[in-house]
């Protein structure tokens, strides 16, 4: 499990999957030492337990806390870990698209102040592939057909004083008509945008860690 917290991210994993451990600048053993706010770059911590899980979620949401860019968790119980995780948060499900159109370009929206990939909350009992191809034609107003999934994510924000745990659902998406496309202003959506793949890696320098990552999974899909 991989969650997003502000600029940081937060691996929860086996304890018998493999590392490699050159990849990290900090090594601790969960069983003689905590984690501390201090430690920079990319953190591993084997045989962690929901202790460290609560200090690396309480360090993540504190923007002023924390150097660390990356910290890995290795479980004994990975399952129990999860829950718990999740238990700590109000969980939030979302679902959305990457579309391609006929000269194979990629649809970008910019939200916010970044450039993002148009997504929504699912309805109440609502799929979420027929949320995710709702919330494009929606947000883009645009005619697309749904593909395969590309995979999920998982990020946190603060809503109205609540921590939310958002798992949104990524899916391939083919534009069949863009005739009327358009921003959804009242999504504080002020720019739709279909982008080559070089200008798609430019604006990856503005968005969100959450998306960088659909798009390495697009690619790898496309590329296998």
């Amino acid at each position: 499990m991989k969650v997003f917290i502000n600029d940081r991210v937060i691996r929860l994993i086996d304890r018998d999957k493999e590392v490699s451990h050159r990849s990290y600048q900090h090594r601790l053993d969960g069983k003689k030492e905590h984690l501390s706010p201090e430690l920079e770059g990319n953190v591993l911590i084997k045989n962690a337990d929901l202790v460290h899980l609560a200090q690396s979620i309480e360090i993540s949401r504190r923007k002023d806390q924390g150097n660390w860019k990356a910290l890995t968790m290795q479980f004994k119980d990975l399952e129990r870990a999860k829950t718990f995780f999740k238990q700590q948060f109000n969980i939030v499900e979302a679902a959305g698209g990457l579309v391609t159109n006929g000269k194979d370009q990629k649809l970008m929206i910019f939200r916010l102040g970044k450039w993002d990939l148009p997504k929504g909350k699912l309805d109440k009992g609502e799929k979420p592939a027929a949320a995710g191809l709702r919330e494009v034609e929606e947000e883009c107003n645009i005619k697309a057909k749904l593909g395969d999934k590309i995979c999920h994510t998982w990020h946190t924000y603060v809503y109205k004083g609540k921590n939310v745990l958002k798992k949104t659902y990524w899916y391939e998406m083919t534009c069949l008509s863009d005739k009327h496309m358009r921003p959804q202003i009242e999504e504080d959506i002020h720019e739709v945008r279909w982008m080559s793949d070089y200008e798609v890696q430019a604006a990856l320098s503005n968005t969100f860690p959450s998306i960088k990552l659909v798009w390495k999974k697009f690619l790898k899909k496309q590329w296998a």
